[in-house]
């Protein structure tokens, strides 16, 4: 993952995902809802997970990720703070400190949101 793609000049989600992982299969969902309807930017890493069963996963159920890469043995997950899938960073603008993205409470039917972070689908009005 490089600045560039971080530099798109609105918030940035980054998705930690594996396609063995049941509840990224569970909010895949709302990752495909920001990514068209919001149009959210979005980056998938497929965490310890084969290649060839990301990428047909992907295909199976739709690519929400303007980019999506491979962290195969999970070091890079680690630098972010990941200790498993599935986890959600939210970047503000490049070069900040990378914030937890609240996880969709499927429990609950809603997703869980902390006041410190802005919500995705109001991220023009947050930007400044």
């Amino acid at each position: 993952m490089t600045n560039a793609l971080l530099a798109t000049g609105k918030p940035v989600l980054v998705n930690f995902f594996a396609s063995w992982c049941t509840p990224c299969l569970a909010e895949h969902p709302l990752f495909m809802r920001l990514a068209q309807r919001e149009g959210a930017v979005i980056l998938g890493i497929a965490w310890k997970n084969k290649p060839e069963e990301a990428r047909a996963w992907l295909k199976k159920l739709g690519d929400p990720f303007l980019y999506a890469g491979a962290d195969f043995d999970g070091k890079t997950g680690l630098d972010w703070g990941l200790s498993g899938v599935p986890e959600t960073y939210l970047i503000r603008r490049p070069r900040h400190r990378a914030l937890p993205f609240p996880r969709a409470d499927h429990r609950a039917g809603r997703a869980r949101h902390h006041p410190a972070f802005p919500r995705v689908a109001n991220h023009e009005s947050s930007q400044s």
